[in-house]
């Protein structure tokens, strides 16, 4: 019995899909911050509550942080979108200004 012939094209990724973003270790990076800040805290002559509050906000914002730029980025896009409709509008009142010039003259 012959194999069956298989047709179908192989392709590549669509251009249409969104391409994957690398994972990033940044929210590691950001919680060893924090722990050293921490530890440093805990030494006998360190400023403990400024330390301490700055390991907290290091910790925070790094867990943080994503979300932070996934709504920063949709208002930039947005706002992107935004100035394409006001851009629009400014080629469509011109035209719409500009109409009794663009009509061909009528012959009697």
């Amino acid at each position: 019995m012959a194999a069956p012939l298989n047709l179908t094209l192989k392709r590549g990724p669509s251009v249409w899909d969104n391409p994957p973003t690398p994972a990033s270790n940044w929210r590691i990076y950001g919680i060893a911050a924090g722990a050293a800040l921490g530890a440093f805290a805990a030494r006998p002559r360190a400023n403990r509550h400024w330390l301490m509050g700055l390991a907290l906000g290091v910790v925070g914002t790094s867990l943080l942080a994503g979300r932070f730029r996934s709504a920063i980025e949709e208002g930039g896009r947005q706002v992107r979108v935004l100035r394409g409709v006001q851009k629009d509008h400014v080629v469509d009142r011109a035209s719409e200004d500009s109409f009794p010039a663009s009509d061909a003259p009528q012959y009697q």
